[in-house]
């Protein structure tokens, strides 16, 4: 199975990862993302927690963008 960078981001949001954290330069993890990665982008700036039930990508985007 093919994972990307926004799977394994809601994998580790769902699992407790701070998404607040820095790094030693001061960078939070959503400054070191690609800026044309609009999926992990999305995950990053969602309400990701370990109680969304295992949202499709569609679901999240609803919740997203209203």
């Amino acid at each position: 199975m093919f994972h990307t960078l926004s799977h394994s981001c809601r994998y580790l949001l769902e699992n407790g990862a701070d998404k607040s954290i820095l790094t030693e330069d001061g960078e939070r993890p959503l400054d070191l993302v690609e800026p044309s990665d609009l999926a992990t982008i999305r995950v990053m700036l969602s309400d990701v927690s370990g109680n969304n039930d295992n949202q499709s990508d569609d679901e999240l985007e609803q919740d997203v963008t209203g």
